[in-house]
C-alpha cells in the first residue's frame, strides 16, 4: 500500500511538472529572438542578453509560484541571476504558464577576473547565494555604495568547505558620476535608480542570487527535463524516509563529504536507525520546494512537517546537493533545518489547496491513514 501511494504520488508530480512545461510557450520578451539562435543552442554569449524569449536560464529548475498575483509564498518568488561575462543582472520569475524575465540591468563587478577564493583578491565570487541583510541611510557611504546595499552570504556553505575566504560581497549602488567600468573589490554593482528598483524583488534570506561566469541558457524541453529529475530525486529521497527504508535513504548522501550537526554520514545512519525503531510510523510532508543549480552544486529549500509517534515540528529545511560530474547522482552532503510556526503551515496548505498546485507540493495533502501499512 505504500509503495503504491509513492508510485501515484511520482507519477502526479512528474505529469503536472511536464503540463506546467508544456505550457511555457509565452515569450519572456516579446518577439526579440535573433533568427540566428538555433532552438538547440545552449549559450547565449554571443546574443546581447535582452534578445532572451523561450529560454531559461540552466541554474533555474523550481521557484515558489502561485497562479495567482496576489497570493505570496513563503520562499521568494524571484531569483536574481547575474552574468559577469555579460556584467548584467537579471530577475526572473516562475508562474503556472510561463517563465518570465522581469528586470534586465547592466551591472558592475571585481576588478579581477575569475571566482574569488581569497581575502582582498577582488574577484566576485560564482555560486548560489542569499541575500541576507540590508544597509541604508547613514550606514552607507554614498559616494561608494549609493543609497542602498544588500549583503549576501558569502562565504557560503559549499565555499567554506572548499577554504574559501573573504566577506562583504554586496549588491550595491554607485552614483551616476561613478563609471560602472571602474571595477569593486568583489561586489555586484548596479546604479543607484536600479538598487532602488530590484529592492522590492529582494526577501531577505530566501532571495537567491546565483553569480556565474557565463550563464547558460536552456530550451523548455531542456528545462522540463531537469525539472523532472531533480523533481524526482526528492519525491525519492522524500518516499524512502517515509517508508523508513534506510538503506535506501542512506542513498541519497555522500558517504564521503556529508556532515551535518556535528555528525557524519555513519553517525546520521546510526541516528535515523535509532528514530525508526523508536517509532511505527513517520510521516514527512514537504511544501513549495525551490531548486536551484549551479555547474555541479545544488540547493532545495522547502516547508516540512515532520510527525512521528512521538513528536510533530515544523521548519524550513534545505539540502545542499553535490556531485562529481553531470555523469553522476547528486548527494546530500549538509541538511539545515530551522522552526517555522504552525501557522506557517497552515497558510501555505491553503494556498497550495485552492491553487491545486501539486508540482509546487510533494504529499502535502495526505494524511496518515493514507500511508500506513496494511
Amino acid at each position: 500500500m505504500q509503495n503504491s501511494y509513492f508510485l501515484s504520488l511520482f507519477v502526479s508530480l512528474l505529469l503536472a511538472s511536464q503540463c506546467f512545461a508544456e505550457n511555457l510557450g509565452q515569450p519572456a520578451v516579446a518577439n526579440d529572438l535573433p533568427p540566428s539562435l538555433h532552438p538547440g543552442d545552449v549559450s547565449l554569449g554571443f546574443i546581447h542578453e535582452r534578445s532572451i524569449n523561450n529560454v531559461i536560464p540552466d541554474s533555474l529548475i523550481q521557484l515558489n509560484s502561485f497562479s495567482n498575483e496576489s497570493q505570496k509564498g513563503y520562499f521568494s518568488e524571484y531569483a536574481f541571476i547575474v552574468d559577469k561575462s555579460m556584467r548584467s543582472l537579471s530577475i526572473w520569475k516562475q508562474t503556472d504558464l510561463s517563465w518570465r524575465r522581469v528586470g534586465h540591468y547592466p551591472t558592475d563587478m571585481g576588478k579581477k577576473s575569475g571566482d574569488k577564493t581569497v581575502l582582498g583578491d577582488h574577484k566576485t565570487p560564482e555560486g548560489i547565494y542569499f541575500f541576507t541583510h540590508r544597509y541604508e541611510g547613514k550606514s552607507l557611504d554614498y559616494s561608494l555604495y549609493g543609497s542602498r546595499a544588500f549583503a549576501t552570504n558569502y562565504p557560503n556553505l559549499y565555499d567554506k568547505r572548499e577554504g574559501k575566504t573573504g566577506s562583504g560581497i554586496w549588491l550595491h549602488a554607485v552614483p551616476d558620476s561613478t563609471p560602472l567600468t571602474r571595477g569593486s573589490r568583489g561586489c555586484v554593482v548596479v546604479r543607484d535608480n536600479i538598487i532602488k528598483k530590484v529592492t522590492p524583488y529582494i526577501n531577505l534570506k530566501k532571495t537567491p542570487v546565483i553569480i556565474q561566469d557565463s550563464v547558460k541558457y536552456v530550451s523548455l524541453k531542456k528545462w522540463k527535463e531537469k525539472n523532472s529529475s531533480m523533481t524526482t530525486w526528492l519525491s525519492e529521497w522524500l518516499g524512502s524516509w517515509n517508508e523508513k527504508n534506510l538503506e535506501k535513504y542512506m542513498s541519497f548522501y555522500s558517504s564521503d563529504y556529508f556532515k551535518s550537526r556535528t555528525m557524519g554520514w555513519e553517525q546520521w545512519k546510526n541516528y535515523k536507525e535509532s528514530i525508526n525503531k523508536k517509532n511505527n510510523e513517520i510521516l514527512v510532508r514537504i511544501q513549495q520546494p525551490s531548486i536551484y543549480s549551479y555547474k555541479n552544486e545544488a540547493v532545495i529549500q522547502f516547508l516540512q512537517n515532520y510527525k512521528s509517534d512521538t513528536v510533530e515540528d515544523f521548519g524550513e529545511k534545505t539540502l545542499y546537493l553535490k556531485r562529481k560530474n553531470a555523469s553522476f547522482p547528486w548527494k546530500i552532503i549538509a541538511e539545515e533545518w530551522k522552526r517555522v510556526p504552525t501557522n506557517v503551515w497552515l497558510a501555505e496548505t491553503s494556498q497550495a489547496q485552492s491553487q491545486k498546485l501539486k508540482a509546487r507540493s510533494i504529499g502535502a495533502f495526505n494524511t496518515p491513514e493514507t500511508i500506513k501499512k496494511d
